[in-house]
């Protein structure tokens, strides 16, 4: 008699990244990884699998069946559905290979080990079960594992099965007494005024661009004299440079950018590897002759309305109610289905920038090697869709875009990170 896979629940976050991966973008959350010497391959493996242990979430599969989907733990998982190791002249070329690769459902969690005289590691994970926040927690999972089987000891496993869901958020009793209040306060959601040049649903060629800035200290200098936070300073250089690309509609920009919910928890992180990150819209008025100063001025007026007022929290709801009533599949899907058949249909969007933050270097060491370089890639956005990952490592910013080649070509693109690490840069100079 064959017995009944065990399953875990689909939260919320879980089905709405799902469909997402579906309808707007490719679904995936790379880390790059540049050392300065070989790593222990048979120990990285182990840690690997050791890794699936500890997060059971990581082991499973998204089974879709109507509204009522689930993680199905597998039992005919392989080390090498998970890991995979490739020797080569080029590294830039197989990161992009591997960067590209489309994702296997039936697996959370993939890492490729690239070797030359000094390795790169890349790691994938599907954002079905983790966002950003995530994949650095489970980055610190799976250094730990591997440093402790660097000193020849055994890796007690621990399996963590704590809530994956926005409840570690409402169970908070200062926000279960404000969701109603919040519920009634914001505006109309944004509509897209942002036009770049490109191939409407042409989904091709992909390609990735990584610029950096080797100061991140000088740019929360600049922030904290302007009463503004490093993200209001990144958000001003994005707006900045999309007003010069692209076209603008009704001499208005409306952006999104993340709001990380595990701000409201204590120590600002959750127990397992989850969702926990929200879109956030703003609109704000065009002006290309504006010097950066008065931008960021107008721009910090609206997200400090924005921040005092619990952020996150009214798109998290919404989604919670809908998940209740078992429509995520149902309502949600069709809206991404009609919102990108809009999009398509007018080539406006409104572009995405995710600053995920600090990747800490303490709890990011692999033995004794030294990590070069560490940053964050996101999803393939599908036309005329358009976002970049900021992330930082060792006072170094990342700015990273993955996109299909029809959405914007790659000299375009370029072009955009270098006026956007110029903007930044010249606040230093």
């Amino acid at each position: 008699m064959n017995k009944k896979p065990v399953c875990f629940p689909v939260v919320a976050q879980d089905a709405v990244n799902y469909l997402i991966g579906k309808y707007l973008a490719d679904s995936q959350i790379r880390c790059v990884l540049r050392l300065n010497g070989r790593i222990d391959e048979t120990m990285l493996q182990q840690a690997v699998w050791l890794s699936l242990d500890v997060e059971p979430i990581l082991r499973c599969r998204f089974i879709e069946d109507g509204n009522y989907p689930v993680w199905e733990l597998r039992k005919d998982l392989d080390i090498a559905d998970l890991f995979s190791v490739v020797e080569t002249n080029n590294i830039d070329e197989e990161l992009q290979k591997f960067i590209d690769a489309r994702y296997d459902t039936d697996c959370q969690i993939k890492v490729r080990l690239i070797r030359t005289e000094s390795d790169t590691v890349c790691i994938k994970i599907n954002h079905a079960c983790s966002d950003a926040a995530g994949l650095k927690q489970y980055l610190n999972l799976l250094a730990s594992i591997y440093n402790q089987l660097c000193k020849g000891l055994q890796y007690v496993v621990e399996p963590r099965t704590s809530s994956r869901g926005q409840d570690q958020i409402f169970n908070i009793q200062h926000i279960a007494n404000a969701v109603n209040e919040i519920m009634k306060t914001g505006t109309d959601p944004a509509q897209p005024t942002v036009a770049f040049p490109c191939k409407l649903r042409e989904e091709n060629e992909r390609t990735f661009v990584a610029n950096k800035i080797y100061s991140v200290n000088n740019i929360a200098d600049y922030a904290r004299n302007n009463d503004a936070t490093v993200n209001d300073v990144l958000l001003t250089a994005f707006i900045r440079v999309v007003s010069k690309i692209a076209k603008i509609q009704n001499k208005t920009i409306a952006f999104n950018f993340t709001v990380d919910l595990r701000r409201y928890l204590p120590d600002r992180t959750s127990k397992t590897i989850c969702n926990l990150s929200v879109i956030q819209d703003i609109t704000v008025n065009h002006d290309p002759t504006e010097s950066f100063d008065e931008t960021l001025s107008r721009l910090v007026m609206e997200t400090k309305k924005i921040m005092r007022n619990y952020p996150g929290i009214k798109s998290a709801y919404s989604l919670e109610l809908a998940h209740e009533k078992m429509s995520i599949f149902k309502n949600v899907g069709m809206r991404f289905q009609q919102r990108q058949k809009y999009f398509s249909s007018t080539g406006l969007c409104i572009p995405t920038l995710s600053n995920v933050g600090i990747i800490a270097d303490e709890t990011t060491k692999f033995g004794l090697l030294k990590i070069d370089e560490c940053y964050m890639v996101g999803p393939a956005v599908f036309s005329p869709g358009f976002a970049i990952i900021a992330s930082t490592y060792d006072n170094t910013l990342t700015l990273t875009v993955n996109s299909f080649q029809s959405t914007m070509p790659k000299a375009m693109i370029e072009q955009f990170m270098n006026s956007m690490c110029n903007e930044l840069s010249s606040l230093f100079k």
